[in-house]
């Protein structure tokens, strides 16, 4: 393979990732608890977050676990989002498949 090829390739995969990251930006998640929900995109940027009147009028320590338990439920979801997108879209073409 020469040089040429390859340097077709990077940029080939570098607008299928700024395709991809379009994509992720677009989609919309929700994650809810207890009165408490966020919203976000692919990328895992927060669009909203809404805690209900009822929760937010009580001291922090009544809902600080239900607040953490959302959050790691909120990581996990776009962890695995980009990973499954990335995959499908980098390897899923690849003959030897992952």
């Amino acid at each position: 393979m020469d040089i040429v090829s390859i340097m077709k390739q990077l940029k080939s995969m570098e607008q299928e990732y700024e395709k991809l990251k379009k994509e992720l930006s677009e989609k919309e998640y929700i994650v809810q608890r207890a009165g408490i929900l966020v919203k976000f995109d692919g990328l895992g940027n927060i669009k909203a977050l809404e805690i209900s009147q009822e929760i937010s009028s009580k001291p922090i320590k009544d809902f600080k676990e239900d607040l953490r338990l959302i959050m790691e439920e909120y990581q996990s979801m776009v962890k695995d989002n980009i990973t499954n997108s990335a995959k499908s879209k980098f390897l899923g073409s690849l003959p030897f498949g992952f």
